[in-house]
C-alpha cells in the first residue's frame, strides 16, 4: 500500500499534513476510506472519528463535529472548524454532553435547529466515549 498526502486544515490553522496509507473519516453518508488511488469525492462530513494509518494500523485519531474532505488519487484533505485528538477527550466531558443533549432530544420541537444540534451533540459524545475504549 502507498503513502498518500493528508492535510486536515481549520480556517485557524493547518492540524494535520503529512503521508499515510489509508484515512478513514465520518462522511455524511457512512464511514469512507481514502488511500493511493482513490477516486476523486467531496463529502460533507458528519460527528465522528478520523483515523490515520501508518504502516498497517492506526496512528492517530481525532474526533471531529462536521467539515467537509476531498479526496483525488494522490491526496485527502479535511477542512473542519473542530479536532480533537481522541487522547484529549475526557470521559466526564462527553458523559456531561450526551445527558445534555438527551434531556434537549426529549423536550424539542423533532423540525427544530436545537433538536438536530442535540443529535449531533449525543452522536459526538456516543462516538466520542467509544473512541476512548480503543
Amino acid at each position: 500500500m502507498g503513502q498518500f498526502k493528508c492535510r486536515v486544515v481549520s480556517p485557524k490553522a493547518v492540524l494535520v499534513d503529512d503521508e499515510y496509507e489509508m484515512v478513514v473519516v465520518p462522511g455524511s453518508e457512512g464511514d469512507l476510506s481514502a488511500e493511493e488511488g482513490s477516486s476523486p469525492l467531496l463529502t460533507s462530513l458528519r460527528p465522528g472519528m478520523i483515523e490515520l494509518y501508518k504502516g498497517g494500523k492506526v496512528s492517530e485519531r481525532y474526533m471531529t463535529y462536521d467539515g467537509f474532505c476531498e479526496v483525488s488519487p494522490v491526496s485527502c484533505v479535511i477542512t473542519c472548524d473542530q479536532l480533537t485528538p481522541v487522547s484529549e477527550i475526557k470521559t466526564a466531558e462527553m458523559a456531561s454532553l450526551q445527558a445534555s443533549a438527551s434531556d434537549t432530544l426529549s423536550t424539542s420541537d423533532v423540525e427544530s435547529e436545537e433538536y438536530a444540534k442535540a443529535e449531533n451533540d449525543y452522536l459526538y459524545a456516543e462516538i466520542a466515549q467509544y473512541a476512548l475504549t480503543l
